[in-house]
Parts: structure tokens; sequence; C-alpha cells
């Protein structure tokens, strides 16, 4: 099969949509690793969403994201079914609720790239989400070409975990490798059986794997192996027969290596299931268990009855010569427990005596925060989970903080908001700030601006996504040129509704009112709000806010356009923004309007005649600024549906803008004056002018679509 993907990742997923989402966005990567890489979502059944979550991501990345759908199977019939589907030279497994540190996951395609290995090891991490404290272990080998376990005697005591592991897809397929289907706990098998067709490995050093560890319902969860250790039992007994199998068959170090991890897994079972009293399991399946490894493995058996020790008793060996005594034992361990509130601890895998501890990393609250977020949210329960992952999953290395918001909507929008507060390893970022009524984002966005801590500060839409280095990009060009904003290209999430892309040239503009200069230069920048870095200064020192409940952009443009004196403008793409049915921005023409809008519209000119006769009267070109926002709302009136009514309020509130045309005191009017002219001359009224100032655009080969970009 001719593939150019280097790694396959497979996620089995069962019912997973409170994680799957912060997990796969983890893997959005830029294109030209995207193309080196295959991410199959194999949906094991179940009721929620996960399907849904990875259709999207599915959409967006068609190319490297696939949804599988299959009757459920549990953990071990995914990975055979990922197994099968693979297009990748390697093979990777990563849990839905767990997730991988993107930076590194590039670096990660770089090595596979150059590097011929049947196995590859890579150190991970450990999360807890309860306290939010992460440990790095580290494994130390050789990073220098590729090494066998012939060559690394020491690796026969390496505890190599699922996370840390991957595998040249066709040394699976050519032992014709498959899991234990139908139970949990096949992770074990994964690090066990491949060994013995592994020649050559290497070594990526660094932190790849983020195990999620401390969610009720894990299969480590004590309470739930107690529920499964029949399971973990079954697995185990299919390793030692693979082990009796294939020991006589492979080198004395894999074959120690083998063993080991046999043993390791032996009495960590054992210990869970005797000593610490814990599970209902089976009589039967553990005697054929211990019957199969006593007569089959002898090494094992015996070096259990050392390890089953304890407080002086020899616990196995009670058990098995002595069963009703063990019973007495059993229940006086089992009252104990009880007595003094014990319920065992989590199971413990194998040690990890070759692991180097790298501390701690968690966010601290009282951290001052490098950006702020600011998403306005209401009725986006379908978009809202996304949206914050791309925030939270930030490949940025200063704190920011997220301000949700909450502009009182009937959805469940909050809600999932609150859970990504306690689920997500940075959710204690997020701040939520709730209106007294429903406002608008404009509204919205000014109470964010009013709480922001930041340095900087940027606006995201409830059902946009950032680009995971959106932040560290537009941030590295502010702090290199002192900007008073960043603007980076964008572009569509949906590609069915001809919306446009922006595409921005790369270019730093210094001049008094910068982006006056770049208007009247042809140097395009949309006017929406989003995926622009404002430094918070400049905000602040110059009272810019927003205004409106609906195209509430216009009037904050008009001000960062006439003050900035620092403008830098950035190719790539760092935003994705949602165009909707239904929404403001396809839905403004061609159906009779609401007041509110009219009221916008009218507000808007009499606010640009103040600005123009006021504050920035002195500016070179801000009239032909101004004036194209002028036409644009001229233009919209007479592209609405307007009723009698709202058309009487608007005679009445234009009243004025016929004499305020001739007293502006510049003759550069070009365009603007033309149309203004032209109209007083046909004696033709505002009806006309959008369209006459639109005509003469075209004639300069500005097109119209430019309007609607700008606007």
């Amino acid at each position: 099969m001719i593939t150019n993907k280097i790694l396959t990742l497979v996620i089995p997923t069962y019912n997973m949509e409170a994680f799957l989402s912060e997990c796969l966005s983890t893997l959005i990567l830029d294109e030209g690793h995207m193309q080196l890489l295959e991410v199959l979502i194999i949906i094991d059944g179940g009721t929620d969403r996960s399907a849904q979550i990875g259709q999207e991501f599915a959409k967006l990345y068609p190319d490297t994201f696939r949804v599988i759908l299959k009757e459920n199977g549990n953990y071990g019939s995914c990975v055979n079914r990922g197994i099968d589907e693979a297009k990748g030279k390697y093979i990777k497994i990563l849990d839905a609720d767990d997730k991988f540190k993107t930076e590194s996951l590039s670096l990660f395609l770089n090595h596979l790239q150059s590097v011929d290995a049947d196995m590859i090891i890579s150190d991970y991490a450990g999360w807890n989400m309860s306290t939010g404290k992460v440990e790095n272990y580290v494994y130390g080998l050789p990073t220098s070409d590729t090494f066998t376990l012939n060559e690394l005697k020491f690796t026969i005591q390496a505890p190599l975990m699922m996370h840390a592991t991957a595998y040249r897809t066709s040394l699976l397929r050519d032992m014709n490798y498959r899991q234990s289907e139908g139970i949990s706990y096949t992770d074990q098998e994964w690090i066990f059986m491949p060994i013995i067709q592994v020649k050559k490995i290497s070594y990526f050093p660094h932190i790849l794997y983020i195990y999620r560890l401390g969610r009720a319902g894990q299969t480590i969860d004590i309470n739930v192996w107690v529920r499964h250790a029949n399971e973990e039992i079954f697995g185990l007994k299919r390793m030692a027969e693979f082990y009796k199998k294939e020991k006589d068959n492979v080198s004395d170090t894999t074959r120690a290596f083998l063993q080991y991890r046999l043993k390791c897994r032996t009495e960590a079972t054992y210990r869970h299931i005797f000593i610490r009293s814990i599970g209902s399991v089976d009589d039967s399946i553990i005697q054929d268990l211990d019957k199969y490894v006593t007569e089959n493995i002898p090494d094992v058996s015996q070096s259990l009855e050392k390890a089953m020790t304890y407080h002086g008793l020899n616990i196995i060996g009670l058990w098995r010569r002595h069963p009703a005594l063990y019973k007495v034992y059993l229940g006086i361990r089992r009252f104990a427990n009880k007595l003094f509130k014990k319920d065992g601890s989590d199971v413990n895998i194998a040690p990890m005596t070759l692991f180097s501890h790298q501390g701690e990393m968690a966010t601290s609250d009282a951290e001052t925060p490098e950006v702020s977020i600011a998403i306005p949210v209401y009725n986006v329960e379908e978009y809202i989970e996304r949206s914050i992952l791309s925030a939270l999953n930030q490949n940025f290395p200063y704190p920011i903080e997220i301000l949700v918001i909450d502009d009182c909507g009937t959805d469940r929008s909050i809600d999932i908001v609150k859970r990504l507060m306690t689920t997500h390893s940075k959710g204690n970022c997020i701040k939520i700030l709730r209106q007294e009524k429903n406002m608008g984002p404009g509204a919205a966005r000014n109470v964010a601006l009013e709480h922001a801590k930041g340095k900087y500060f940027f606006f995201l839409d409830s059902d946009d996504l950032m680009t995971p280095n959106c932040l560290s990009h537009l941030h590295a060009l502010a702090e290199k040129n002192q900007a008073d904003f960043v603007v980076g290209s964008s572009d569509q999430i949906e590609k069915d509704l001809p919306m446009p892309r922006y595409n921005l040239t790369d270019q730093i503009i210094r001049k008094e009112a910068a982006g006056v200069y770049m208007f009247v230069h042809d140097i395009f920048m949309n006017i929406e709000v989003w995926n622009k870095l404002y430094r918070m200064e400049f905000l602040r020192k110059n009272n810019i806010k927003t205004t409106h409940r609906i195209m509430e952009d216009s009037i904050f443009d008009f001000h960062t356009r006439a003050l900035a004196k620092v403008i830098v403008l950035s190719s790539e793409v760092t935003y994705y923004y949602n165009v909707r049915e239904g929404s403001i921005m396809t839905s403004r023409f061609g159906h009779e309007t609401s007041d509110e809008t009219i009221f916008v519209y009218c507000d808007i000119i009499h606010r640009v005649q103040r600005l123009i006769s006021g504050k920035y009267h002195d500016i070179e070109g801000i009239y032909d600024l101004y004036g194209l926002r002028l036409a644009y709302s001229f233009y919209s009136f007479n592209m609405i549906r307007i009723t009698p009514s709202q058309e009487k309020y608007i005679s009445e509130q234009l009243k004025g803008f016929n004499s305020f045309i001739p007293n502006m005191h510049s003759l550069k009017l070009g365009i603007f004056r033309y149309a203004y002219l032209k109209c007083k001359l046909k004696g033709e009224d505002w009806h006309t002018f959008g369209n006459v100032y639109a005509e003469r655009y075209t004639r300069k080969k500005r097109l119209i679509a430019k309007i609607f970009s700008w606007i």
C-alpha cells in the first residue's frame, strides 16, 4: 500500500465525549505534519456524542482523521481494528481520555522519518486531574541510532508502558498480533507479545504522551478493577500461555525480558487479590491461572511465595495449602479495611526503577496571565467545547486566562464550560463572568475588557477555533515589533458557504494612524475583532470598546485603525471561523430586518459623522476609510427589506446627513464626494448613495466583495 503516512494513531473510544475533544485537539499540527499523520477514532458502540465529535475533526481534516464505527467489543477489539485499517508505517495507541504534548508530536513525526526501527520508546507524563500535578517519566536511553535488547542488558527491568511505545505496523501484521477481545486490561499485551519480533529499537527523548490519572471510571480505578478482576486474570493467563509457547524460540535476553514482565504482572495481580483482599474473583478462574503458572512457568510460581509474604505470613502458600484458613484471614482483612476505611490503592502495574522524576508542573492561580482570551457565550452548546479546547491547548509557554462571558443563554453551554474547568489540566485558567441579562456580544466583550489582567487581549468567538500555534506566533510578532496589535490570516471551518478566506501579506506598518495608511494604500486587513492580538495598554489608554448588540466590530475597528502606530500582519493562518446558516454574517440581506438592525446602522452613520468632524478630522485619508463604512450602511439599506415605519425612521435620522458632507473640510474625499455630488445633482437622496459609491469603487478595481470582507 502506497501512503505518505508515517504514523497511525489508534484511539479506542467508548462514551468519552467529556474528554475526546481535548484529546483530538492536541493532534492538530501544521499542514506539513498533518499530512504525515493518520488518526483512527474507533467508536466501540456507546451512547454519547463521541462519534459526532470525531466527525467534526474528520470534516476539518479529512486527510488525517477518520471515524470508524463498530459494535462493542471492548478495548482489544478496537486495537485490532486499528491494526487492520492503519496506513502509517508506525502505529501507536492513544486512549481517548489522554492526550499528546502537541509540540512533541511534530518532533516525533520528524524522528520517525529519520529512523528505521521496529519499536520506538518515548518518555511520557502522568497528570493527576484531582491534584493538578504532573510527573514526567524519563527513560534515559541512548539517543544515537538504534539499539537492541541484547545491547542493553538492563532493559530487562525497564517498566515499559503502553503510553511509551510505538511499533512498525508491518511487524504486528507479519506476526498476526491480536489483542484479547471482550475484556479490558489488554495494554499489557501491547508491551509483551510484539517484543519477540523486535530487533531494532529507537528512543525519542521527549515527553509525548500525557496519561490522565484520578478519573473515576478508569480501568486503573480500584473500584473498576474490583468489578473486572476476572478480565485481568484472563489476560494474564493469555500472556503466560504466550510465554510458554515462545520462550524456547527467542534469545536469552528476550526470554529474560518476557519472564520479568510476566513475573511483575503476576505479582501485581496476586497482590491485589490476596493481600489487599479486593475484588470478587471467581475462585475457579484464579485456580486455573495458578495451576497453569505452577506447572508451566515454575520460576514465576516460586517467586510468588516470596513476593506474597505479608507481615511474616506467606499468603499465597496459605491459600494454596490451607484454603479454609485463608478464608478466615480474608474475612479479618476485609473487616480491618472497613473499620479503618481503607479501600485499597491504585493498581501498581510495575515498578518504575528506570524513571527519573522531573518534578511537578502545575499552573498556579496566582500567575499573572500574559494573554486574556475573551469568549462571549450564548446558546452555542454544539460548538463551545471545541472552541475553548482550542484556547486551552495552545502551544504557548506563558500563562493565559480565558474569560467566558455568560450572556444568559438557555442551553447547556455554561455547563460544558464548568465541566472543562474541573476536568482539563488547565481548567483553572477559565473564569466565568455572568451578565445580568442578555446584552449581545458587544457588551459581553466590554465586560471581558474590564476584567482582563493580561498584557495582551484576544477575542475568540464561541463557535470558532484557534490554531495550536496561534498565541505563540502572534505574541512573538507583537513582542518583537512592540505592536499595538497583530493580525493573523484566517480560514473557514466549513467550506460549503461562499465566504472569503482572509489571506494577509506579511507586513509591518509603522505610521501615525497605521490602519488608515493601510486602507488608503490598499493593504488588506479584515474588520473583525477576532484573530487580532491587542496590546492591553493600547486599548485602555485610548478607551477602545465595542458598541451595539450586532455588527459590534465596526466602531472598534474604526478606533484601532486610526489610533494604532504599529500594526503587524501575518500570512500564517492562526484562526478558523465558523460561518453558520442563520448567523448575522449569512442572513444580513434579503430579508425583513429588525428595528434593532436599523437603529444600529443609523447609529453607526451618526458616530462616523462625529468621528470625522471631531477627533479624526486632521488625519490624512480618514475620510475614505470612514466613507466606506458610511457607504456600506447605505448600501445595506438598499439590500434589506425595510418596512414603511423603518423607512420613516431612517429618513428622520438622516435629515442632517446631506448638510454634513459639504462641510467636510478635506478636498481628498475622492469617491465619497463624487457619490454625494452625483446624488445631489440628480436630486436623489441616501437611497442611491451606497450604490453610486460602490459603482465608483468597482471602477477603481476594488470589488464590492471587499466591502463585505472589511465590514
